[in-house]
């Protein structure tokens, strides 16, 4: 049977529906460049030559044709079933932490899919079922697609020894180029499969500044900052631990008021050493990158490099020991480590095996595996992942019911089940720094030290009918809490404190109360001495704003979408739910400045992206 150019073009149509409907869909998540379409295409074109010459060498070895339309059917299969799971992936990860999966993370859950799924309350079997239904609909499609159009069983003009190294051939040759497109190249380049192979520990990562176009002389001044360092011999070498309490919120601890008692421990330290919370802490952010950018290093979003002169590198030029003790995976979570920095010891969820990676109990079992403290300055951060949608929840905290985690509910109102399910990760974390503190206290850590309890970002409820975070800078996902703690000294930071401050602050103020020189590339201030700034900086692209605080009789927060230009403004002093958008009646002296921060910003990202 000849081969008909009409059979050609239904394959090459029946390649492309998928890629496209993904690509566009793709598009309309990223806004990226119309460049990405050209560039996906590239590899399904490629991927295409290199199965069509896989399955001609199948064709040819095999002289049993059923047979080889059996194999071909099934490397058809599970090219196309591979595609549809890729992009399932990638779909929801731009729905839930707005950025594409990568290699990483897709090695670092594979092993972890059941503790995933029982966390998120999705059912194991369910999943295995769904995808055993997906790939065989698939098959059978595919099946019967070769049988109908079985092209190359009649080519007999070409000596077999020629035509089995030339199929050979071609299918290395397709197959290797095909790989060499999606691991190597632009690394700016934001088409789905090469940021999945190239973003992360096998690649580079721009999750930090969100894809800004890093300030060179900002990057080379922080290297200058480090090198010429001078620590002070003098410095007050206390103790600090430091917990990080993933997308906790102010306003579900009753430590800020809240009528459900969901921290009785840290209530009660609240009340029986000497503390303070800070009524108006803002994250830089609503993602976990930036944010410990902001609070480790004192840096902004858009002023993010990639060689951070952090608080940890300072303590480190004190002689301190430097221990991140991290629930999750931040080596493999978009390389969440390269914050970090070079510290003395680093472990995290995905460097055992006992737990699922965001069970707070690794963090547990390794503080009590520390040593007594042998009377260097230590600094110890903890990650604790409890409150998180992702966090494994333990029965033994499931006061409020009924509890549902709402991974799936992007876009929903507010729901009890939803909020039940919050607070009782909330009540966990409570429990969690409570038994690392009485750890740490035992073992001597806490005879002279600084405690500092917080959060990268909050997390938002069904408020603007919004879940999650990374997917809005309103006030949920930006106001954090902020607990600092004194063991055996009088600090400086345990004194009343109303003004708003940004996690940029936080650093600067740590050292300011060791006595301790503050780098001078960094941009907080220390809330010892604090003067209100007209601006407190936040992004979560393509969001990007700040509070003003030049109104003296008004709080004002802007911020503008990069995407589609539209402006938000809200009063928050008469109006702190962000419910009516006042960008056409505020002040006119503000929204002039408003207007020309948004068109330097703007123009400043459209000459970056002609650049590249």
């Amino acid at each position: 049977m000849p081969i008909k150019l009409k059979h050609y073009l239904t394959e090459l149509f029946a390649w492309c529906v998928l890629p496209l409907a993904f690509i566009l869909a793709y598009l309309n998540k990223t806004a990226s460049s119309a460049i990405v379409i050209f560039q996906h295409f590239t590899f399904i074109f490629l991927l295409i030559l290199f199965v069509q010459s896989t399955n001609f060498l199948t064709r040819l070895i095999f002289k049993n044709q059923p047979l080889a339309r059996l194999i071909v059917s099934a490397i058809y299969s599970v090219v196309m079933f591979s595609l549809v799971f890729y992009y399932l992936l990638v779909l929801i990860g731009l729905n839930t932490w707005h950025h594409v999966i990568t290699i990483d993370l897709i090695y670092s859950y594979v092993f972890q899919l059941s503790a995933l799924l029982e966390t998120i309350e999705i059912s194991l079997p369910l999943v295995i079922m769904c995808l055993i239904a997906l790939f065989s609909i698939i098959y059978l499609v595919i099946g019967q697609f070769v049988k109908k159009h079985d092209w190359f069983t009649n080519i007999t003009t070409i000596k077999p020894a020629l035509i089995h190294l030339l199929a050979l051939s071609a299918s290395l040759f397709f197959g290797y180029w095909a790989m060499q497109y999606i691991t190597t190249g632009n690394q700016n380049s934001k088409e789905p499969i090469k940021l999945t192979m190239l973003t992360g520990t096998g690649g580079h990562n721009d999750n930090a500044n969100q894809g800004l176009p890093v300030n060179q002389l900002l990057a080379a001044s922080e290297v200058n900052a480090i090198n010429n360092y001078k620590p002070n011999p003098q410095a007050k070498k206390r103790n600090l631990v430091i917990f990080v309490v993933d997308a906790l919120r102010p306003d579900h601890t009753n430590l800020y008021g809240y009528s459900r008692s969901t921290t009785p421990n840290l209530n009660r330290l609240l009340t029986q050493q000497k503390s303070v919370l800070l009524p108006q802490m803002k994250s830089t952010c609503s993602e976990t990158t930036c944010a410990h950018a902001a609070l480790l290093a004192s840096r902004t979003v858009q002023n993010i490099v990639p060689d951070l002169f952090t608080l940890q590198s300072v303590l480190l030029k004190h002689d301190y020991k430097t221990r991140f003790i991290i629930s999750g995976d931040h080596l493999n979570f978009y390389n969440i480590k390269d914050v970090y920095g070079k510290v003395t010891d680093y472990f995290d969820g995905g460097l055992q095996k006992k737990y699922y990676i965001n069970d707070d109990r690794l963090i547990l079992d390794k503080t009590n595996a520390l040593p007594n403290w042998d009377k260097q300055p230590v600094m110890l951060h903890y990650h604790v992942l409890s409150a998180h949608n992702l966090g494994k929840r333990l029965p033994k905290f499931n006061r409020y019911m009924p509890a549902k985690n709402y991974s799936g509910g992007i876009k929903n109102k507010p729901q009890t089940k939803f909020t039940n399910y919050y607070d009782n990760g909330v009540l966990q974390a409570d429990s969690v720094i409570a038994e690392i503190l009485t750890s740490l206290k035992s073992k001597g850590y806490l005879n002279n030290t600084l405690v500092l309890i917080t959060a990268d970002h909050g997390e938002s409820l069904g408020e603007h009918n919004l879940f999650l975070h990374t997917n809005s800078v309103y006030e949920q996902p930006l106001h954090i809490p902020m607990m600092f703690i004194e063991f055996g000294y009088n600090s400086t930071l345990t004194k009343p404190f109303t003004k708003i401050a940004s996690l940029i602050d936080v650093a600067p103020s740590i050292l300011n109360d060791f006595d301790m020189p503050i780098p001078a590339t960094w941009q907080g201030q220390t809330m010892q001495d604090f003067k209100q700034r007209d601006l407190t900086h936040f992004m979560m692209r393509p969001l990007v704003g700040f509070y003003d605080h030049t109104d003296e009789k008004n709080l004002w927060k802007y911020w503008f979408n990069e995407e589609s230009g539209d402006d938000f403004a809200y009063n928050l002093t008469n109006d702190p739910n962000e419910t009516e958008n006042k960008i056409s009646s505020a002040p006119r002296p503000l929204k002039d400045k408003w207007h020309a921060y948004k068109t330097q910003h703007l123009n400043h990202i459209a000459k970056h992206r002609q650049k590249n």
